[in-house]
């Protein structure tokens, strides 16, 4: 046995290697990661970031569980058969096990592993880097580029195009239906992990203010079912002064650029500031659903309301969508079959 183990040894350039890293929404950054990892060590120590070293990331609260991680990470393990090759452990620091336990010789490290962590550990073993695996925006693959709605995990960016689009009539009907569920009890909002919440529409907005509940991004226009009800100053002094008030033009049937430049910057604010947005739009609301679904990070709530239709089976009352991989797929496809305008 202690042969065989020996001969298995010699095909690789060290006997034990670490990686480390949070795993979260499992990608091809991940993959490059422990595949390098792999093809160098016979024994593969991964580190994972317990729940507590992630709360410093960008949108932690979206962070999947460790225990969530683990089963992802498993399964890549299993797939290509390196279970019996690896020891998931737990991170509590940066450095776990990688300067302490001598019987590991190296350490694989990913493109986005501080200069510090670097550092410390090249003083007592050799340090390599995987390849750096970018999307296709040519900016690099990350967990946080996956939690903040940019980018799927294949790299592949979640890219709306640079010019006006108009609505075909063949998607009129369809984009009647409900997208998500319908809410009969706005506590909902209230409950759980604090996610982002994107409102559309003027009535949706007074319902949600009403209850106390704040949108982190309110998207009106001032109409309720085609009639003037707002004026922007009166919609300034509906929502207080928390929020950062910002004006757009979209015609009805379209989604123009600048409502589109708008929702990313009111996300960008609210990620980087935790800031809340008001986007008052000149001309239409109703399609500002699509860009916004598609727009949003991961797990955020999109609420908007639904206007009454001759439909007998399609009823009034406020929809919220789930933001998931899913749904910006759903909506992508949707957003494709949409005219560009000159």
């Amino acid at each position: 046995m202690q042969g065989k183990m020996k001969g298995r040894s010699a095909l690789y350039t060290f006997k034990k290697v670490a990686v480390g890293g949070t795993f979260d929404r499992f990608h091809k950054g991940h993959e490059e990661l422990l595949q390098t990892a792999f093809s160098l060590g016979d024994q593969v120590v991964i580190g994972l970031t317990d729940d507590t070293m992630v709360l410093s990331k960008v949108l932690s609260e979206l962070i999947e569980s460790y225990e969530v991680r683990k089963k992802h990470l498993q399964n890549f393990l299993r797939k290509h058969q390196f279970l019996s090759r690896s020891k998931i452990v737990r991170l509590n620091d940066s450095l776990g096990p990688a300067l302490t336990d001598n019987t590991i010789k190296a350490v694989v490290v990913g493109p986005r592993v501080s200069p510090e962590v670097i550092f410390k550990i090249k003083k007592v073993k050799p340090v390599i880097s995987c390849k750096t695996i970018f999307a296709s925006d040519g900016s690099y693959l990350s967990s946080t580029r996956i939690r903040t709605g940019r980018v799927q995990r294949d790299g592949t960016i979640y890219n709306i195009p640079e010019t006006n689009l108009n609505l075909p009539d063949r998607l009129r009907k369809i984009l009647k239906k409900p997208f998500g569920d319908r809410v009969e009890n706005l506590a909902v909002f209230k409950k759980g992990k604090k996610r982002l919440l994107l409102s559309v529409g003027d009535a949706s907005a007074v319902k949600l203010i009403s209850q106390n509940i704040l949108p982190d991004i309110i998207i009106l226009d001032g109409m309720i079912r085609k009639k003037k009800v707002f004026t922007q100053e009166q919609i300034k002094r509906l929502v207080g002064s928390d929020y950062h008030f910002i004006r757009t033009i979209n015609l009805a049937g379209t989604i123009t650029v600048d409502l589109v430049t708008c929702i990313q910057k009111a996300l960008d604010v609210y990620i980087s500031q935790k800031k809340r947005t008001v986007i008052f739009v000149r001309g239409e609301d109703d399609l500002a659903v699509l860009p916004a679904v598609y727009l949003a990070p991961l797990l955020s709530r999109v609420v908007y309301g639904q206007p009454p239709f001759s439909d007998r089976l399609i009823k009034p009352g406020m929809i919220s969508i789930t933001v998931t991989e899913k749904t910006k797929k759903q909506i992508g496809k949707l957003l494709d079959q949409f005219s560009m305008l000159q």
